[in-house]
């Protein structure tokens, strides 16, 4: 601001905008003005932070190129990856590469679609997200950041039972990878797998709606693979038959969204895998939880010195 005196004098003043930070307290102060009546008490800092939670996903999730930019600029994560990725060359007896389906260069033959294709099946999804849930474990751990307790949903919860102690590393891509190649295994049979958004008990009676009335395909295998949340449930079985039971349901005010896997998970059409399965986890050498471990099987908590073959 410039002013020009009448006698000549003149005088600058240089100013700036004032800081609008104080703004933001705003809200605050004004919800603070009626805690008298409300009886509404301050917010004060915790004496001590809450632990960490760290969750792992299940298939469904995955897509080419995830965990690309953490692989190029992350040292800690790069280190973890590369480790599974020599874990699974051994495994494959140098034939396969996790990386490659993960994240295909231009050098790569195929188009995009088929790389999509490729990490979509169970055999090359399982190891694939296991590795990539390891390494975001290990990056998170290489900045101080420990968990006070794991979870994990199917394949996430072998990652989880890794960063709990219960398995190294490379017995849990290990089994993994065996978990892919039997599911892989399994004929299709048309098996799909939809989210639901509706209550349990909705959709069980859906699905005995549907067996008494769908004849043949209502008496299909189908079952309720997986209960995330009060309204949020996982249908499994064969396509005809989830069909029927999302029909019941009335699928076009019921919002549904089919899932990204290759089989029918979760469900009575994966049988056939479940005794060899069981024979390879029997032969595989576990130990106890050095992190408390909230079991999606069991819905209860596996604590520290607990055992851990179940």
């Amino acid at each position: 601001i410039s002013s020009f005196g009448f006698a000549g004098t003149i005088a600058h003043a240089v100013i700036s905008q004032a800081d609008p930070g104080h703004r933001r307290y705003g809200p605050s102060l004004r919800h603070g003005s009626h805690r008298t009546t409300d009886g509404n008490g301050d917010a004060t800092t915790l004496d001590s932070p809450r632990g960490v939670l760290f969750l792992f996903t299940g298939q469904g999730s995955q897509y080419v190129g995830m965990g690309r930019e953490l692989y190029d600029n992350d040292a800690d994560f790069h280190h973890a990856m590369d480790q599974c990725e020599a874990v699974y060359a051994e495994l494959t007896d140098g034939e396969e590469s996790l990386l490659s389906v993960m994240h295909p260069t231009q050098e790569d033959d195929g188009p995009q679609q088929q790389h999509t294709s490729r990490l979509g099946e169970t055999q090359w999804t399982q190891p694939a997200l296991f590795a990539l849930e390891w390494s975001l474990a290990q990056m998170w751990r290489a900045r101080g950041v420990r968990p006070a307790m794991v979870l994990g949903h199917s394949v996430g919860e072998i990652a989880a039972a890794c960063v709990a102690g219960v398995m190294t590393m490379e017995t849990g891509l290990r089994l993994a990878t065996e978990r892919g190649r039997l599911m892989q295994a399994v004929p299709s049979r048309d098996g799909v797998m939809v989210a639901v958004r509706a209550s349990r008990e909705a959709v069980v009676g859906a699905i005995e709606e549907a067996k008494e009335q769908g004849g043949e395909e209502g008496r299909s295998a189908v079952s309720v693979a997986s209960v995330n949340g009060p309204s949020s449930v996982v249908l499994s079985g064969s396509e005809g038959a989830v069909n029927a039971v999302l029909e019941q349901l009335g699928s076009s005010s019921v919002s549904h969204r089919r899932l990204d896997v290759s089989h029918a998970f979760h469900s009575p059409l994966m049988a056939d895998m479940l005794k060899p399965f069981e024979t390879f986890v029997a032969s595989l050498e576990l130990s106890v939880p050095a992190v408390p471990w909230a079991s999606t099987v069991t819905g209860t908590v596996i604590s520290t010195g607990s055992p851990s073959s179940s």
